[in-house]
């Protein structure tokens, strides 16, 4: 046995990764890796697609790389298929959209080496696109079951940068000791997909093993583009219900699973209201009350396996695990379960303003149009036909990936451009959009825009800035989220334009009321802001945002 390189099986799980142009470059990459003891096992869960072929091209006759054949499309059941395909000491799983950097599996032996006790452990995944954005610093969740990814979007300032325990390793990108699953068992290969990873530390934890983040070992996260076909969909849905109560039965504390479960029952029947009143979704509504009778079948499975699981568990074992778990925020889930999305589909609100001044049917260009976020809320029906293009790079990956209701994609097509050279376009579009744009560009710069802008327009263009100037950077963009000039709705009415308010200043500027009041009141003032619209179409000083209007000549 290598004690200084231990053998790490590298199980790479895949489902139609060619067609998304994913696989090629993970294979290619892992080919690469510099660690030298290591085998390659691409799991392929019975993709539809010619991952197979491209697979195989890539990989070519090295005993060194296997391709394992998962006859269905079950995701942990092609984990342990991998798994017992594997020779290493150590198994690494991979999704099929993750690179690492060099050293990676160097930095992650030496800390095994070093934590005896350490079973599972996952490195820093940085966001593949713009790697000072965290993609996941660990995985827990609420006692309620709701998953939280420690860290999601936020800025890496170094603030991951410890070694330290996590309740959860992220199933894209971890590596286990593969000795104790002698003491645990495998993945519980009906999970599907969703909380196997989740149910796995659990196990390990009540074994006395313990989970780690290690800084160190850098990766990068695509979180890449998903079959979308609505079947694949609602089967993912359904697994990841399932998964959560059985996750709960299987390893709650008694106290805790009674006090827990009948919550979580209850936010599944109101989640399945919701998606019938407000996504008329049935299908997908359905998967709640078939969690649920799932659950009451196969309940004596599931508590035969909890006694298993939990003989030989402390009180002092639980609250340690308990202290693992993110803080419950029943409110902040309602909130964004219902307000963040709701909210764009009512009248008044800045995205609704802007819908009620495109004709149905339009073609549109939407001129810097960042991640596609407005674009999304705009065509969340897919009645227009939108282009969109930006300066962003890292932006115009996520909008690639947006879609309607219906599953299309949201824009066709999107250009990387520089907004302040020639915009690349001979033709002309019945509405060109403009919003949160021109107030990142110098003042002449953005009157040059706007005026390539109005030649584009056959029947009108839509400039949306803020009122006034000052910065209002909420993301992390860099260079491109500054502000470098102010408007005034006077400086578009002597162009001809019609001008229009939407949202207080004293509410949402930065540093105003949302920034020094408790969060429990930021639904009220958001209501304020929502009430206040009709009035800020005709008196716009009180406006955070101006909306200016003119149809084309």
């Amino acid at each position: 046995m290598n004690r200084k390189y231990p053998l790490i099986s590298i199980i790479v799980s895949n489902y139609n990764g060619a067609s998304l142009n994913i696989l090629q470059d993970c294979l290619t990459r892992f080919k690469k890796i510099d660690y030298p003891n290591y085998e390659l096992i691409l799991v392929d869960n019975d993709s539809s697609d010619n991952s197979l072929v491209i697979a195989t091209k890539i990989l070519g006759k090295n005993p060194r790389f296997k391709i394992v054949k998962n006859s269905i499309n079950m995701y942990s059941q092609g984990l342990n298929l991998g798994l017992k395909a594997s020779k290493g000491e150590y198994v690494a799983y991979f999704n099929n959209d993750i690179a690492i950097e060099k050293k990676y599996f160097h930095k992650l032996i030496e800390a095994f080496n070093k934590y005896p006790k350490l079973a599972l452990a996952q490195g820093k995944l940085l966001w593949y696109f713009n790697h000072s954005i965290i993609d996941s610093g660990g995985e827990t969740m609420d006692i309620f079951g709701n998953p939280v990814t420690i860290g999601y979007k936020s800025k890496d300032e170094k603030q991951f940068d410890e070694e330290e325990e996590i309740l959860s390793a992220s199933g894209s990108a971890c590596i286990l000791k593969k000795t104790v699953l002698k003491d645990i068992g495998v993945y519980s290969p009906y999970f599907g997909i969703g909380y196997e990873d989740m149910d796995l530390s659990l196990r390990l934890r009540k074994r006395g093993f313990v989970v780690m983040r290690i800084p160190k070992a850098v990766c990068y996260h695509k979180r890449g583009a998903t079959d979308l076909a609505e079947m694949v969909r609602i089967k993912v849905r359904w697994h990841f219900n399932k998964n959560r109560l059985a996750t709960m039965i299987r390893n709650y504390p008694l106290n805790l699973l009674f006090t827990t479960l009948p919550v979580a029952i209850l936010i599944y029947l109101g989640s399945m209201i919701w998606e019938i009143l407000a996504h008329k979704n049935i299908n997908l509504a359905l998967t709640r009350p078939q969690t649920i009778a799932w659950v009451l079948i196969n309940l004596p499975m599931l508590i035969r396996e909890r006694r298993k699981i939990r003989t030989g568990v402390t009180e002092t074992q639980d609250k340690k695990i308990l202290n693992l778990f993110a803080k419950a925020d029943i409110g902040g889930k309602i909130k964004a379960v219902v307000l963040d999305r709701i909210q764009y589909r009512l009248p008044w609100t800045y995205p609704s303003e802007i819908k009620k001044l495109i004709p149905q049917n339009s073609s549109i260009l939407d001129v810097g149009c960042g991640d596609g976020h407005l674009a999304q809320w705009i065509n969340y029906r897919g009645e227009y036909k939108i282009v969109g293009i930006d300066i962003n790079k890292e932006d115009l990956e996520i909008a690639k990936k947006r879609v309607t209701e219906n599953n299309k994609l949201i824009f066709e097509d999107l250009l990387l451009v520089d907004l302040t050279k020639r915009i690349p376009f001979n033709k002309k579009f019945d509405v060109v959009l403009c919003s949160q744009v021109i107030e990142h560009l110098k003042k002449e710069k953005a009157l040059e825009l706007i005026e390539r802008m109005e030649k584009l327009a056959k029947k009108r263009i839509i400039v949306a800035t803020i009122n006034g100037f000052f910065q209002f950077n909420t993301r992390v963009a860099g260079e491109h989220d500054i502000h470098l000039s102010g408007w005034s709705p006077k400086e578009f009415t002597i162009r001809g334009y019609k001008v229009q308010g939407s949202g207080l200043r004293v509410i949402y500027k930065p540093g105003a009321l949302k920034d020094i009041t408790p969060n429990f009141l930021h639904p009220l003032l958001f209501l304020i802001s929502y009430l206040a619209t009709p009035l800020l179409r005709f008196i716009h000083q009180p406006a955070l945002f101006q909306i200016a209007h003119k149809d084309s000549s």
